[in-house]
């Protein structure tokens, strides 16, 4: 759900594009509730980044 939440880049493995929102476009109220969760939750924070960075990639055959 965290990363449903943040939308990291790289969330969805490149299959997430088209509802992907990109920070600047969330509505305020939730970009002030993502910021909190970056500074209340850091190391989880960090780990949903890392996965979607390295972990949730298509791989060849997957598509």
């Amino acid at each position: 759900m965290t990363g449903l939440w943040l939308m990291p880049a790289g969330y969805g493995g490149g299959r997430a594009a088209n509802v992907r929102i990109e920070r600047h476009r969330v509505p305020a109220g939730r970009r002030e509730e993502i910021e909190s969760w970056e500074t209340s939750y850091a190391d989880v924070v960090r780990i949903v980044e890392r996965l979607c960075r390295d972990e949730r990639q298509i791989q060849e055959g997957d598509e």
